[in-house]
């Protein structure tokens, strides 16, 4: 792992586990093992170390939106196909998942979103919602339902996967968490199936 993979992953842990302002730059040198004068060098502060560290937990569900939007098929086939692979890659790396629903959270309790963190979450919430919107326009879900509550529809069942699995574990006999991954796959489809157009 290189200076600036050291750097991130020790500031993702530590983002993850406390509130922003808890963090100095000195913290991070100090845990990445390196001098703050090298963070300085990669970074210009601690608010461009975050962002940066922000855009690559965002960048993966927009490599995920952009590999959707290439597939065959039709468009809610893609937003399956969504669905389905963006759980599997918030799973796949915890410690980014854990800060990206720590943000959210920060986010809430803040009761605004500003900047690059707007910007981040916008662009890929938009990119769902065209994919809402071509599906209309294809006649393949029905049109009076609005594209972006549908899309805050679709996205919940991961997130409230994610923040409840150790609940889901016990409420459905501790079934693992590769079966109860079905959980937020079922959650989907249900709601897809009452907007489908016959």
């Amino acid at each position: 792992m290189n200076g600036i993979d050291t750097i991130f992953k020790t500031a993702e842990k530590l983002f993850s586990e406390k509130s922003f302002s808890s963090v100095s730059m000195d913290q991070i040198a100090q845990k990445s093992g390196m001098s703050k004068g090298n963070l300085y060098h990669h970074f210009e502060s601690k608010e461009d170390l975050y962002n940066q560290l922000l855009f690559k937990c965002h960048q993966r569900t927009a490599d995920l939106l952009k590999e959707t939007e290439s597939i065959e098929g039709t468009y809610l086939d893609k937003i399956r196909y969504f669905i389905k692979g963006h759980l599997k890659t918030l799973m796949s790396d915890p410690q980014k998942t854990k800060l990206l629903l720590k943000e959210f959270s920060d986010l809430i309790d803040r009761n605004s979103m500003k900047g690059n963190e707007r910007t981040f979450f916008l662009k890929n919430f938009s990119r769902i919602v065209n994919l809402i919107d071509e599906a209309k326009k294809n006649n393949e879900i029905t049109s009076s339902c609005d594209s972006k509550i549908l899309a805050i529809q679709l996205l919940s069942p991961t997130f409230t996967y994610l923040v409840f699995q150790n609940t889901f574990n016990v409420m459905l006999g501790e079934l693992g968490p590769q079966t109860n991954m079905h959980l937020s796959d079922q959650m989907t489809e249900n709601l897809i199936q009452g907007l489908i157009n016959n």
